[in-house]
């Protein structure tokens, strides 16, 4: 969504906004959506730019998108800044695939929305 002069207004308004583990503390910024196929209002997934300094080794983390709640221009997650640390990676470069889906959903310990009833 971000860098897509075609995405939804609503999720890209979020690009680049602040984002706080449930303590507060600020662990990155939204560097990307992923939207669903389907419908490219529904977010799935928050790509966010966690660590590293000035840029440098920093991770992107897909973050299903039921555990994060949006404020004015800032962007909250359910779990608590330690827990981004081991989270499955995300690589721009290559499909996020239901493999990856899995995993993630898996690591944050949420359901697959593929499979919700």
């Amino acid at each position: 969504v971000c860098g897509d002069r075609h995405a939804h207004p609503a999720l890209a308004g979020l690009c680049g906004a602040g984002v706080y583990d449930r303590n507060d503390v600020h662990v990155g910024e939204v560097d990307d959506i992923l939207a669903d196929a389907g419908n490219a209002e529904l977010a799935r997934y928050v790509v966010i730019g966690h660590g590293g300094v000035l840029g440098i080794a920093r991770r992107r983390i897909a973050v299903p998108a039921v555990i994060l709640s949006v404020g004015d221009r800032a962007v909250r997650l359910a779990v608590d800044r330690d827990r981004l640390d081991d989270a499955p990676g995300y690589a721009a470069s290559t499909p996020f695939s239901r493999k990856d889906e899995q995993a993630t959903c898996a690591y944050f310990d949420v359901p697959r929305y593929w499979e919700a009833k």
